[in-house]
């Protein structure tokens, strides 16, 4: 007995040591290249102005990173914080470990060193004064794979920017937005006041497009904090909703504040879920689920493997509630699939990964 246990020890060293001397070693790295705000530069005039910060990623190494395998982190801070992707091609945000402050992406296609180096884009906007902040970036490996990551290379980096120059008019302190019986409250505080006339409260679906919802005057000129408060009654409880301050002086001059969106209590928009994972007869099927009409209604899902080959393809119109997605036709080897799911209405696509057995 003792000799075929150390028969069976022997034979697990030798196969934990052919792995690692199999395994090769990747260079992946992830650097901020750009902060460009609304003014052109890289330095945001006050809070409520926007931006995009770029990053340079990619792979110093021959062997390609599956699809799913690299993850690349941007974090931002309280004084610059993420509002959406501008352009993230061969990457998606996973909705799930993304904040305001920390943006977290997934590659959706191989990455190789012909691949790189890929720019990623994203849009920020400035909500707190101050003179030097900081935006990083990190790239790794996060999945088990044959690849090896060398941790001794620098694969995170950062870059400077700074947020107003000068004391703002109005320096908005807090603003939050909550659902209180079907309602949309909104709040916020003022820390000092120059010449504020009034707010302006405004309200959009789609994060883009805003309507004037009403008015809240202003204190003027005030050193004292000072608390606000609006009411919007009963608005649609199927969708998304996006709210932000237009701040605005007796000479007329304005900011607007950051946005905050809203959703109520069992809001289903468009969330791509599995059926069974593992699969293990060979037939992938997916479940979306379109809760909000307000949404695009057309969707693509594409069935990808770990070389980040597209397998199959089903596009769908979406009906209100449990739409059922298939892949038929397809011969699957053993393996991590992804599935990803694009909508016109999605600032990034859905993503689920399903291992086949």
């Amino acid at each position: 007995m003792k000799k075929q246990l150390r028969i069976v020890l022997i034979f697990l060293a030798t196969l934990s040591l052919s792995y690692y001397s199999q395994a090769q070693v990747i260079d992946v790295y992830a650097t901020p290249t750009d902060i460009v705000s609304d003014q052109n530069n890289s330095v945001f005039l006050g809070t409520g102005h926007t931006g995009v910060v770029n990053v340079t990623v990619g792979n110093n190494n021959t062997p390609p990173i599956p699809a799913g395998q690299m993850s690349v982190v941007i974090t931002l801070n309280q004084y610059v914080n993420y509002v959406s992707p501008a352009s993230i091609p061969g990457f998606a945000v996973v909705p799930g470990n993304t904040s305001a402050t920390s943006v977290y992406l997934i590659n959706t296609i191989p990455i190789d060193e012909n691949a790189s180096p890929i720019v990623l884009s994203i849009n920020v906007v400035a909500v707190q004064q101050v003179a030097n902040t900081t935006i990083t970036s990190t790239a790794s490996l996060v999945e088990p794979t044959d690849l090896s990551e060398n941790n001794a290379l620098n694969n995170t980096s950062n870059r400077e920017t700074s947020v107003g120059a000068s004391p703002l008019p109005v320096t908005i302190s807090s603003f939050t937005v909550k659902a209180a019986n079907k309602h949309a409250v909104l709040e916020w505080a003022t820390s000092s006041e120059k010449n504020n006339a009034f707010f302006e409260v405004q309200h959009s679906t789609n994060a883009r497009d805003f309507d004037v919802l009403g008015k809240v005057a202003g204190h003027g000129t005030t050193f004292e904090t000072h608390q606000y408060r609006f009411l919007q009654e009963y608005p649609d409880q199927s969708t998304v909703h996006y709210y932000r301050l237009r701040q605005v002086d007796t000479d007329g001059k304005y900011e607007f504040s950051t946005i905050r969106s809203l959703t109520f209590d069992g809001y289903v928009g468009i969330e791509l879920k599995l059926s069974t994972n593992p699969v293990t007869n060979g037939v992938v099927k997916a479940y979306v689920d379109y809760g909000d009409v307000n949404l695009a209604n057309q969707a693509s899902l594409n069935l990808i493997d770990n070389a980040g080959r597209v397998v199959s393809r089903q596009d769908v119109l979406l009906e209100k509630g449990r739409n059922t997605v298939q892949f038929p036709g397809v011969s699957l080897h053993t393996g991590i699939y992804v599935i990803t799911l694009q909508n016109a209405s999605l600032t990034q696509p859905r993503l689920v990964k399903v291992a086949v057995q």
